[in-house]
């Protein structure tokens, strides 16, 4: 029923967040990526998961996860830019192979970033596609603005904290 609801409100990804609507082009993607099932939507109309009879991988390897996800990167407005890599692959107890990739930058692991791709390892078929993708519009800075001194300084401020001590350990 929430599929049907979703399908026919002409704001398409309305749910969860903050009503922002997915763009034509991410649209364009899920149509052709084949039955959808399930679809949630976070805050900035990105997909969080995507579930149903989704397509299918061109073969079992980490290759093909890595390909279909780049395939189907516009649904969550990727550029392209963004770095994939496998962080484990496992059989689950559904008999599904759990493909997940950590997302980089500049050699460095975005927190919370992450795509999990769900397949049947016997026909390829992907049955879900889900985790937090950050896109990239801009090329991330390889190195910082402020030194750690005024990082520290400047959220001090910027929280209106008074009197803090570092721990360490």
């Amino acid at each position: 029923i929430s599929l049907i609801l979703l399908l026919c409100c002409p704001f398409l990804g309305m749910g969860e967040g903050d009503g922002k609507i997915m763009s034509p082009s991410q649209k364009a993607v899920l149509d052709a990526m084949g039955e959808i099932r399930t679809l949630s939507v976070g805050p900035l109309g990105l997909p969080r998961y995507v579930s149903g009879h989704l397509g299918f991988l061109a073969d079992g390897s980490e290759a093909g996860a890595r390909a279909y996800l780049q395939r189907i990167q516009g649904l969550w407005r990727g550029t392209g830019r963004e770095e994939l890599r496998l962080r484990k692959a496992e059989t689950g107890l559904a008999f599904q192979q759990h493909w997940r990739f950590q997302q980089y930058a500049n050699g460095l692991p975005g927190h919370g970033a992450q795509m999990i791709l769900h397949s049947n390892p016997l026909t390829m078929e992907v049955l879900a596609v889900s985790g937090d993708f950050v896109p990239w519009d801009e090329p991330i800075p390889s190195s910082p603005a402020l030194d750690a001194d005024n990082a520290l300084a400047l959220a001090q401020r910027s929280l209106n904290i008074g009197n803090w001590t570092l721990l360490s350990g």
